[in-house]
């Protein structure tokens, strides 16, 4: 694959979308521009029904941006229902379009009351680039990354919230991100929010790993701010 540039957009989940969000993002020059899990949620929304429903109107807000982001749209986790059942997707868009979804496979124990689990590994070839979907707590599923790997699939978008309860460190990441890496030669890129999702403190926890290790952590003191991050992954086969 060689170079490819990734942008790791940081929200702040305080504030749901804004023509300022678009306004900020719509110049960048970048392959990818990734999303966190439920970008669009903010302060007052504090159970999934309300997320449901305003999962449409991000979607239309993704395409919208897409019209001036020339890259393609990794877009968070929303709620996508198709063939009569429910399910929480990722979707991505290119050229103005949702051109497929990823739809989650592990589900939270709150997300399993309101969608049904996807069943199939995400495996996309979009701008030149083949590449794979991992979404909250997947990442820490063996058997998927082993399915990756014989996939042979090397690059890995791991979109997945990080909480203040549950603080992460730089042991955690060496054995959720840097062990399966190395060993599966993988090139992983997270995006993680900050702020609070459903009432519950984040910890912005953006990276990307290489199979030879971390390339690029959020520092500490960037754990709580909203932030653009675009970083140069080169993928070798």
């Amino acid at each position: 694959m060689g170079m490819v540039k990734v942008t790791i957009f940081q929200k702040s989940l305080h504030e749901g979308l804004s023509l300022n969000t678009v306004k900020k993002l719509a110049g960048l020059k970048s392959d990818f521009l990734i999303f966190p899990e439920y970008f669009y949620t903010e302060d007052k929304i504090l159970d999934f029904n309300k997320l449901e429903d305003k999962s449409n109107y991000a979607l239309e807000w993704l395409l919208k941006l897409n019209e001036s982001y020339k890259g393609v749209i990794v877009g968070g986790t929303m709620f996508r229902e198709t063939n009569g059942k429910k399910y929480i997707g990722t979707p991505l868009i290119s050229n103005g379009e949702v051109v497929d979804w990823y739809l989650k496979r592990k589900l939270s124990e709150e997300e399993s009351k309101h969608a049904e689990a996807g069943s199939d590994l995400g495996e996309y070839i979009l701008g030149g680039n083949r590449f794979s979907i991992l979404s909250g707590s997947e990442i820490l599923e063996t058997s998927y990354l082993k399915e990756i790997a014989d996939r042979g699939l090397h690059f890995v978008i791991v979109i997945s919230n990080s909480y203040k309860n549950n603080i992460e460190t730089n042991d955690t990441d060496q054995a959720n991100y840097c062990n399966p890496a190395s060993e599966y030669g993988i090139y992983f890129v997270k995006c993680s929010p900050c702020g609070t999702f459903l009432g519950k403190e984040l910890q912005g926890r953006s990276l990307a790993v290489s199979p030879s290790g971390i390339s690029w952590r959020v520092s500490e003191s960037e754990e709580e701010k909203e932030l653009l991050k675009t970083v140069i992954i080169n993928i070798q086969n």
